[in-house]
């Protein structure tokens, strides 16, 4: 029997573009530091920040990764920092080391990224605590 998620639109679809990919074409277009970013209702969601309290909260189609709303917002969020790694090289290295699929990241203040993942053939979603700099799992 297939699995079929409770919560179907908090699953990317199988044509959906993966993390990685979106957060690279965010990347690009540098609109300031990404804090977040949840695949929530069939879409991505994602927050960037560029100067210290205003970000903008991002909606993005999950198959073509195109913006499709913008908000901007005054914000106290915690940003990474300089030397973090590219967030789409730490998510296409757990792609690489098969920690299961990434359907929300979030920066940590204690200086982490907090990346749920589905993980198990995709039946169960789990938290991961990964090294901004080496993109290693921390215990």
């Amino acid at each position: 029997m297939a699995f079929v998620p409770s919560q179907a639109g908090d699953v990317p679809a199988k044509d959906a573009k993966p993390l990685a990919e979106i957060v690279k074409t965010l990347e690009d277009r540098q609109l300031g530091m990404i804090t977040e970013m949840e695949f929530d209702d069939g879409k991505w969601e994602g927050k960037v920040c560029k100067a210290p309290d205003t970000c903008l909260s991002l909606q993005l189609d999950a198959r073509t990764g195109e913006e499709t709303k913008r908000k901007t917002e005054k914000s106290k969020e915690d940003t990474p920092p300089a030397e973090t790694a590219a967030l789409s090289g730490i998510l296409e290295s757990m792609a690489s080391k098969g920690l299961g699929t990434p359907i929300d990241v979030e920066w940590e203040s204690e200086g982490y990224w907090e990346v749920e993942v589905l993980a198990d053939g995709q039946k169960k979603k789990k938290k991961l605590k990964i090294d901004p700099v080496t993109g290693d799992v921390r215990s």
